[in-house]
């Protein structure tokens, strides 16, 4: 950032000291004015006569073609700071005062002194008719040699108080005697229900032999025929049965017997309806439902003794 003496120290030929005298003119005449809020001082110089205008218009595009702009500090760079001047003489030493100042604050505590040497004993006094307080139990002296035995028992002394627990023992490979059984407790209550199974249990005796299993003969049962209509539709259905005349129902089933074009038919149903009679359905399930030639549903089963 130039300031005012180095821009000035450029100036050339004759016109230096008229273009500064013009200058300090210039500028003291129109500081005041010319001196804008940023505290620069803005001005035109000729470029050929070193004429300088002072104006806060002044900037690069404002000035003539034949001007330079220039700008300053208004306020220039801080100097060093000075020496020290020298100690001044000490001044004369005032009268004093009769009137006391006020109490200062009070110092701090001083570190312990050392422990000063003991007195001399003193002279032992009378003795005293009234008794001094009871002086601390002194500590316990040495256990004292072990006295002869006495042929004299001495009195039973007070029983002491129970000692603490000792340490659980290790388990003797040995049992002591079995103990007195107790009386029976009361009837604890009834506990839950495990969900862990317990022990199994010892092998039950062999039981009585049964009745002979199995079957002797089957026989097969027709049952009934069931004919449909001829005149039936799709979805009509018929149901035949076959019974055991004696012995058990062992299975049973059906058979379908003249499906053709017009009627055609399927087992639908087949199932023991009691413990001797099996029962069959049967459903016309395609055809054209013309008239003639139906099919029959005939019913089986099979009869155990």
């Amino acid at each position: 950032m130039p300031s005012i003496a180095n821009s000035v120290g450029r100036f050339r030929k004759p016109m230096v000291i008229l273009a500064a005298g013009a200058l300090a003119m210039s500028m003291y005449g129109a500081v005041g004015a010319a001196t804008p809020s940023n505290g620069l001082i803005k001005a035109c110089v000729d470029k050929t006569t070193k004429v300088t205008r002072v104006t806060i218009y002044a900037s690069p595009t404002w000035c003539k073609s034949t001007e330079a702009y220039k700008w300053w500090n208004q306020t220039g760079v801080a100097g060093p700071k000075g020496a020290t001047g020298p100690q001044g003489a000490t001044g004369s030493a005032g009268q004093d005062s009769i009137v006391p100042g006020p109490q200062g604050a009070t110092g701090a505590m001083g570190p312990q002194g050392a422990t000063g040497a003991d007195g001399p004993q003193g002279a032992t006094g009378e003795n005293s008719t009234v008794a001094g307080p009871q002086g601390d139990t002194g500590e316990l002296g040495p256990q004292g040699a072990t006295g002869e035995n006495s042929t004299v028992a001495g009195p039973q002394g007070d029983t002491g108080e129970l000692g603490p627990q000792g340490a659980t023992g290790e388990n003797s490979v040995v049992p002591g005697p079995q103990g007195d059984t107790g009386e029976m407790g009361p009837q604890g209550a009834t506990g839950e229900n495990s969900t862990v199974p317990g022990p199994q249990g010892a092998t039950g005796p062999q039981g009585a032999p049964g009745q002979n299993g199995g079957l002797n003969s089957v026989t097969q049962v027709t049952g009934t025929t069931e004919p449909f209509g001829g005149n039936d539709n799709v979805g009509t259905t018929v149901t035949a049965t076959a019974t055991c005349p004696s012995g058990s129902l062992v299975s049973g089933g059906g058979d379908v017997n003249g499906n053709n074009g017009k009627h055609y038919a399927v087992i639908t149903s087949s199932y023991p309806s009691s413990a001797t009679t099996w029962t069959v359905i049967a459903t016309l399930f395609a055809g054209t439902d013309a008239n003639g030639n139906p099919p029959s549903l005939t019913a089986y089963a099979l009869c155990g003794a």
